[in-house]
């Protein structure tokens, strides 16, 4: 049995080197700090001055060998202070932090290079010894943490330090707001009191509120978020609190000094109205006078009449960009809470849906369904004095809700969540706006909360229930009824009415047809009285006419995604989609609606930087029709970054007499014929 290899230790600078005396590795040394090792002409090299990589190997070499002859005259050279490095490409390292754990030894080290184009971090992993994070990634400043009851958690070692500097116990976790929050041992901050500050931008403060909802998921601690002084710029932190002189101490004392339930609370800010200057933002909507961003949206509906249905396309809708009962949306996640139907109800429902408008499964990446049938899904409580309190099930969703980050949340429905007196008008309000406006609020986005009408809301046609505070909280309800029976009436009619919206006019309406399985939209007059279905003639003019605005909207819709396609194309990708027939069918119908006029095309491609298209007609166009490009801008009213769209406009057209085609003399003139029943 072979005895392990013996090795010397001795120190340069205050880290621990090793050097190999016997066995395989003999000569060989490793610096436990910094990573670096090598033989022994590189180590004798290093402390001399010299480089084995350069021409100073036989420099290296030679006085070596004078040292060992005793005619050496060489002057050791003092080694640093400060460790080098590992071996890196990005050069010297300009700052560098230790992780250690509770005794003090090395867990971790983090470097920090400035390079050309800004600041790198790299980290390297002590206890395997290699360029990496630790599996866990360990908290910063371990020793200071569990001798304190109060921590500041921070983003990043310089805001820790600064705070450290001041007496203030502080940490942070490796990585910063980019550290994924189940990655991270967070055991160090066990039954503690954390005040988490986060840097002013809208990175750090969702990060704060994500990391605040995951320690009280995971019954680690409870912790407030620091709401940060107005007036302070940008990515202001608390490195630079320190810097300016802030009053670090009574800004942390003013959450410390809180009862739980208070730090819950953020502090009183004023608004003065004299910072008001030059034209106020404009108000933001995910779908246009519709659905509100920030706020909460109720849709009524009675049992049966397809409310959860509507509430399904809606998300279906939003997820992938496509038209929504006529109403233009954009990409977005959306996220649903479904309570009355389970899982193989929801693909059924998605099954026809996706028939209906064209997709696949694998085109609704941005959806999250939770089914909870049979669960006990109540959100919140109240006591005998009306005071209400959020459920364990509420913390839980606002942590699933915040780790998928969806632009709107589908509650359905209020009696499965709500667990109090529909008709106590304090306890309703609580509830949706604690609830349901604070789920808005925390993705700022739109909450659509399914909600059923009370008999008399059925009767007076309202589409209310219970305590009036239903309809005053919520800024903007939706009521889906089917229209009043008489001996016209199609009973798979519904009608989708705006019965109040704080920021746009109410009494709107839309008509639908329940149609295999999902709902169609259909354009009508509203002075028209006849009822769909009324003759065949008629339903066979609604479905053509339902088919036009299908491929219209499609086109418009598609390139609002960035992706536009010649006649060809789009019949081949929209083959059976929408119920609109073969890509012979799809063809000829763009055919005839080009020499109508709805259609025409473009082929100046490089304008858009689209490739060439493969047919001389061209790309097809509609009339106002977006294309998003894939160059990206700062928007001047949000400072986010987004997608720049250019407004497509036709080269030329197909003549409705010869089916030739002609150039297009002025492009923002669209002539288009009245719709009849021979445009196919």
């Amino acid at each position: 049995m072979s005895t392990p290899p013996k090795a010397q230790s001795f120190n340069i600078g205050s880290k621990s080197l090793v050097v190999e005396l016997e066995g395989d590795r003999i000569g060989q040394w490793h610096d436990f700090a910094t990573g670096e090792g090598g033989d022994i002409f590189k180590l004798w090299g290093l402390v001399h001055g010299m480089s084995t990589n350069s021409g100073d190997f036989i420099k290296v070499v030679s006085s070596l060998s004078e040292h060992i002859n005793g005619t050496s005259t060489a002057v050791r050279k003092q080694p640093s202070a400060k460790p080098q490095p590992p071996t890196d490409e990005l050069g010297s390292y300009t700052a560098k932090w230790d992780y250690t754990d509770a005794t003090g030894n090395l867990i971790a080290c983090v470097y920090r290079y400035d390079i050309e184009n800004g600041k790198e971090f790299r980290p390297w992993d002590a206890v395997n010894k290699k360029h990496a994070t630790p599996n866990p990634r360990p908290l910063y400043r371990i020793p200071d943490i569990i001798n304190s009851d109060v921590v500041v958690l921070v983003e990043g070692e310089k805001c820790a330090d600064s705070l450290a500097n001041q007496n203030i116990v502080a940490t942070t976790a490796m990585n910063g707001a980019q550290a994924p929050l189940d990655k991270t041992d967070w055991s160090p901050l066990q039954g503690k009191q954390v005040i988490i500050w986060p840097d002013n931008d809208q990175a750090g403060k969702d990060y704060a509120h994500n990391l605040s909802s995951y320690l009280q998921q995971q019954q680690i601690c409870t912790a407030v978020v620091a709401n940060i002084p107005e007036g302070k710029p940008a990515k202001w932190d608390a490195a630079d609190a320190c810097h300016e002189g802030f009053h670090v101490h009574s800004f942390i004392a003013s959450y410390t000094a809180k009862e739980e339930a208070e730090q819950q609370e953020p502090a009183i800010t004023h608004i003065d109205p004299r910072d008001w200057q030059g034209k106020p933002p404009k108000r933001e909507w995910i779908i246009d006078e519709w659905l509100p961003r920030g706020y909460v949206t109720a849709l009524y509906g009675d049992g049966g009449v397809g409310k959860s249905l509507l509430a399904q396309q809606l998300m279906a809708c939003l997820a992938t960009g496509k038209s929504w009962l006529g109403l233009r949306t954009t990409p977005m996640r959306v996220y649903g809470l479904m309570c009355e139907d389970d899982g193989n109800e929801l693909w059924r429902r998605q099954y026809s849906i996706n028939q209906t408008l064209g997709l696949r499964m694998e085109d609704l990446n941005n959806i999250r369904f939770v089914s909870r049938v049979g669960s006990n899904n109540l959100l919140m409580t109240f006591d005998g004095k009306d005071a209400g309190k959020h459920t364990e099930l509420f913390h839980k969703l606002m942590a699933d809700i915040t780790e998928f980050a969806p632009d709107v949340v589908i509650l359905d429905t209020a009696a499965d969540l709500f667990g109090g007196n529909e008709i106590n008008r304090t306890q309703v309000r609580q509830f949706v706006q604690n609830v349901c406006g604070n789920i808005a609020r925390s993705i700022n986005g739109a909450v659509v909360l399914c909600a059923h009408p009370s008999d008399s809301g059925i009767q007076r046609n309202t589409g209310t229930g219970g305590s009036t505070a239903w309809n005053n909280t919520v800024r903007s309800r939706w009521y889906l009824t089917r229209p009043p029976e008489d001996e016209e009436t199609d009973h798979n009619e519904r009608i989708l009415s705006r019965k109040k919206s704080n920021y746009a006019s109410s009494g709107e309406s839309i008509k639908m047809l329940w149609q295999d399985g999902t709902f169609v939209y259909y354009h009508s007059d509203p002075n028209d009285k006849r009822r769909v279905g009324e003759t065949m003639g008629q339903r066979q003019e609604l479905e053509r006419k339902r088919k036009k605005d299908a491929i219209l909207d499609l086109i418009a819709s598609e390139a609002l995604e960035g992706r536009v396609y010649t006649a060809s194309q789009f019949a081949l990708r929209f083959e059976d989609a929408l119920k609109l027939g073969s890509e012979t069918t799809i063809r000829r119908r763009i055919k005839a609606y080009a020499c109508k006029g709805w259609i025409k095309f473009f082929d100046n491609h490089k304008d858009y930087g689209l490739p060439a298209p493969a047919t001389r007609q061209g790309y097809i166009c509609v009339r106002d029709m977006l294309f998003t490009t894939d160059k990206v801008r700062e928007n001047p009213d949000t400072g986010q970054k987004e997608y720049i769209t250019k407004t497509i406009l036709p080269t030329h057209y197909k003549h409705s007499g010869s089916s030739t085609m002609e150039r297009v003399e002025n492009p923002n003139i669209w002539l288009e014929e009245e719709y009849s029943s021979n445009d196919e």
